[in-house]
């Protein structure tokens, strides 16, 4: 349906792959984050310990990213990154995994950044962050509680503008992901094993 079309686009445009034009219509937005996208599209090849690697560039992108929109972050930004995270909570507590969400959530913080860059970055390891976590998703109320306590910390970082504050709650937030996908894997792996 015509709903479904335009979420999707709409989705698209947040990822910065479409940009909607007035009176032009939707086109891609920039040939420059594919051709980025092709450059490390190699170097994400992306199998067991790479995810450690992936894990390790996120960090350091998502702790600057938080640190710049607490400096750099308008109303707007803020009320779309508090809406992203109100989206996520209202998945969780629906019993669904809201991983989606979630990444929205950070690529939003990404766009208050107002550092483009920074922002594609983001955009690029976050659909193989999702395709990846897609795979070991187990959804569980009482983790996911935690770290909407963890984003929140990070909004009230941004919403105080208090850049060392915001950088520092991403980098607990980013450990604490770290360690729960950790303890995920090495759940499965003991699983298989005993199977």
């Amino acid at each position: 349906s015509r709903g479904y079309v335009r979420e999707a686009i709409k989705k698209l445009e947040f990822y910065g792959i479409l940009k909607t034009l007035p009176q032009k219509g939707t086109i891609v937005a920039s040939l420059g984050v594919k051709a980025l996208e092709g450059l490390i599209t190699n170097i994400l090849n992306i199998e067991g310990t790479d995810f450690e690697s992936l894990m390790e560039v996120r960090a350091i992108l998502e702790i600057q990213s938080a640190r710049l929109a607490a400096e750099r972050a308008t109303e707007n930004d803020l009320n779309g990154i508090i809406k992203t995270h109100t989206d996520f909570k209202n998945e969780i507590e629906a019993g669904r995994s809201g991983l989606e969400e979630d990444h929205l959530f950070h690529l939003k913080i990404a766009e208050a950044s107002k550092n483009k860059v920074l922002g594609s970055l983001i955009g690029l390891i976050t659909p193989d962050i999702i395709a990846l976590s897609r795979k070991e998703i187990e959804v569980s109320v009482a983790r996911e509680q935690v770290t909407l306590i963890e984003h929140e910390k990070i909004i009230e970082g941004i919403r105080l503008r208090e850049p060392e504050r915001a950088a520092s709650s991403m980098k607990e937030h980013m450990a604490k992901a770290r360690e729960r996908r950790i303890a995920h894997l090495r759940k499965n792996k003991n699983t298989r094993r005993s199977v």
